[in-house]
């Protein structure tokens, strides 16, 4: 077995899709060599969603303003002959923001555009996805005051933020989420994190959720601000603090997101995990970013190969988070406990 650290592992290893992660798994890592795969295993554990206090941040940077109903959305692709026509009819100009190329049109140019079918008002994605965020917050791991909703990369430069306030059941049905007064240019991260941090010093475990569409303008600042956090909670001198991005929108810039979740902090604690919204099975996922990872959940349990070898037995107990060996070419595994068996494909 590779003898590395949970954070060292997961930057240098490859992150099973939640699409093809069997029920019973939270996530499953793979790592390979010239010999063997190695496997690290993370089961779903219900019992951990006590005494934690949540936080929702909503990117509202300009890319999002589609994602938020404030933008056009196309209808049916426009032909290179239909987009050259309109540029020459100066009834669109091409921008860059947020780091992005976009067509402008103009207010003849919407007008026509929807006319001939093209484009229509956008829909907010936004509102219905943090609003059920916040639902099973509430529901299930809050404790008890709301979760605090904040927009974040605000401003011209993107790094401001506009407070919302404690959202719960019974304000939340009455509150529209349509984005920040002012849209950033830019997306900066580390300025919700701190006020997050700020907003809630007192607490012995914070939840953060960042909905965005992954582009971020800061992001190794907000990686030297993460590897200094970890070690001040191994060191036990800040609360327990997980946070986890959320990719919307049909453009999610995902890498950055994974190099976030990846990161090698130098110690065991694992703040950052991203998950895209479309592709999360249950809002339960998230409980699996919170587990005790050396919690016992049954007294014994064995791991096969696709050859129905024995490749790995718990004979001291199975702990919500594992790591095994299987042979380089295996195809899948089968976890055996309490009676069940449970295969999991690997590619």
């Amino acid at each position: 077995m590779i003898n590395l650290s949970t954070q060292s592992f997961r930057s240098k290893a490859k992150l099973l899709s939640s699409e093809k992660t069997e029920k019973e798994f939270g996530k499953i890592y793979l790592l390979k060599d010239a010999q063997s795969q190695y496997v690290e295993m993370t089961i779903w554990d219900q019992d951990n969603s006590e005494g934690w206090q949540t936080g929702i941040a909503l990117d509202s940077s300009i890319s999002m303003k589609i994602s938020y109903g404030k933008g056009l959305k196309y209808l049916k692709p426009m032909p290179d002959d239909v987009n050259k026509l309109y540029a020459q009819q100066k009834l669109t100009t091409i921008k860059i923001q947020d780091g992005r190329e976009y067509i402008f049109f103009t207010q003849e140019g919407v007008k026509i555009a929807k006319e001939q079918g093209y484009l229509a008002v956008s829909d907010n994605e936004v509102e219905p996805v943090a609003k059920d965020f916040i639902k099973h917050l509430n529901d299930e791991l809050e404790s008890g005051s709301g979760s605090y909703l904040i927009y974040w990369a605000c401003g011209t430069n993107g790094d401001q933020i506009q407070k919302v306030g404690h959202l719960s059941e019974s304000n939340l049905d009455q509150t529209r989420i349509t984005g920040a007064n002012e849209m950033g240019n830019q997306t900066h991260l580390l300025p919700a994190l701190k006020f997050f941090l700020d907003h809630f010093r007192d607490v012995k475990k914070l939840l953060l959720i960042f909905i965005t569409d992954g582009q971020i303008d800061d992001l190794d600042g907000v990686k030297q601000f993460t590897i200094d956090l970890a070690k001040k909670i191994e060191a036990k001198t800040m609360p327990l603090i997980k946070a986890i991005l959320i990719g919307v929108g049909d453009k999610i810039s995902e890498q950055q997101m994974e190099e976030l979740d990846d990161l090698d902090t130098g110690t065991d604690i694992d703040i950052w995990d991203h998950k895209i919204a479309k592709s999360m099975r249950d809002l339960s996922e998230i409980s699996v970013e919170l587990v005790n990872q050396d919690k016992i959940l049954a007294s014994s349990a064995i791991i096969y190969d696709d050859q129905n070898h024995v490749v790995h037995r718990f004979l001291d107990g199975l702990p919500v988070v594992s790591r095994f060996t299987l042979p380089l070419n295996a195809k899948y595994f089968v976890l055996e406990v309490m009676g069940k068996k449970i295969k999991q494909h690997l590619l």
